[in-house]
Parts: structure tokens; sequence; C-alpha cells
């Protein structure tokens, strides 16, 4: 960990990620979790088993658990909202690649769903939208926009939606398939990376932006050279799933 970044967390400029935080915990000897804030003691390595029985000789079949017994935790998760849930399971996800908090003899299935009753940790909203059919093109290109009558369709609410669009054409795969329906922001730019809807001379295309033009993730399939032809539709949020 470099000078920079130390200065940059003492400012308040920045925060340290899971890993830096393990690691400056493990410099300072003290927890991850006073170190962000929580109302917990100082000191390292005050967890405990909550199925220790007085067999020290190794970790048991467990979760390591921090000043909760077993059921008080599985009350508090239950208290949690969906979001809340997939919150705490992916903090759950980032503790167990910490090689301080694994235990060595973890049963299959995992663990977790014999402490906690899981549940579908998604979002349950529904929300209609504007529809085309079909006209972003993963192929050849397709005309869109001039004089094209819209449809609506309900799905899974996601944020910052505008419109969802359909795809066609191969050229995409193996992210997005011919058929495939994806939610699309408005925006008149996309950064190099991203999944954008671009008009090409009038035509449709679901592309990467990349540096030097429009990829696409088939290989067959030839770059679209960048040119000042090019414009931005929006930005490509994700498939929708019913």
């Amino acid at each position: 960990m470099n000078k920079s970044d130390l200065s940059q967390y003492c400012s308040g400029k920045t925060e340290p990620n899971q890993d830096k935080l393990y690691v400056l915990g493990l410099a300072l000897g003290v927890s991850e979790a006073w170190l962000m804030g929580y109302d917990v003691p100082m000191e390292r390595n005050n967890f405990r088993n909550v199925h220790d029985h007085g067999d020290h000789s190794k970790p048991s079949c467990s979760l390591l658990l921090y000043g909760h017994d077993e059921q008080d935790l599985i009350l508090q998760y239950r208290k949690l909202s969906v979001l809340g849930k997939s919150e705490a399971l992916k903090r759950i996800s980032e503790l167990s690649l910490i090689p301080e908090y694994q235990t060595l003899d973890i049963p299959q299935p995992n663990i977790l769903s014999n402490v906690i009753e899981l549940e579908p940790a998604r979002e349950t909203r529904r929300s209609v939208y504007t529809y085309y059919q079909r006209l972003a093109s993963a192929g050849t290109g397709e005309y869109i926009f001039d004089d094209i009558p819209t449809d609506t369709i309900e799905a899974p609410y996601m944020e910052y939606a505008d419109f969802i669009i359909g795809v066609n054409g191969d050229s995409m795969e193996p992210t997005y398939y011919d058929g495939d329906k994806v939610y699309v922001e408005k925006r008149q730019v996309v950064e190099v990376g991203e999944i954008g809807i671009f008009m090409v001379n009038n035509e449709c295309f679901i592309k990467e932006a990349g540096s030097d033009g429009l990829i696409s993730h088939n290989k067959k399939y030839r770059m679209i050279p960048g040119s000042e032809h090019i414009i931005c539709v929006g930005k490509v949020l994700g498939r929708v799933d019913e």
C-alpha cells in the first residue's frame, strides 16, 4: 500500500476496499469493522464460534459470528428488506475470501442454507416501458426511431431504464442473443467498454463502444470504424429477464 493511498484514506477523500481494509487491519492490529466505524471492539480476533462446545482442536462446522448467537442472527436477517438481504449476503461473500475469517471444514451444501432462510434477493417491482420490437440490430443493422410506431411492455423494474428494445442477429453473442430484449438508458455518450445502442447512417446497432469504433462480441463480425456519422442513442443496462 503506497503513501498516496494512505493519505487519501486519512483525509477522507477515498475509502479503502475490502482487500485494503484487511491489510490495514492486519498491520494495525484492529478489526476491519472497527476501521469502518461500526460500534464494535477495536481488537482483532474477537470472533466466537456459535457451535463451540469446548473442542478447540479445530474450527467446527459453523459460521464465525461476531457477538451474536445463531437465533439472533436469523432474526436480524429476517428483519431486512429484500435489498438488505442481498447486501447482507454480499458482505458474507466478501468476508469469506479473507483467510482469517475462513473455517476449515465447511460442509456441503453451503452452511448458509442451514443458518439463514434464504429468500430471492431480487427486485420484485414491475414497470411499463416503451418497447421497440427487435430494432436494435446485432447484425447488419435495422432502421429505427424515424416514424417507427412504439408499443408498451411490462417488465421487472430496472433503475434508470427509459425504454426496452429488441435484439436482432448474433453479432453480440454470447452477451446478447437474437430475440433478447434489453433495457436502455437514453444517453448521448457511453464510456469505452460499455454496450450501447448506436445509429450509423440511419441504421441501429447494439455494440460495445471501443476506442476506435463499435465492437461486436461475436468474432466473425468486423468492428465498425469510428466516424462522425455514429450517433449514440443510449446505454444498455442489461437483459430483460422475465
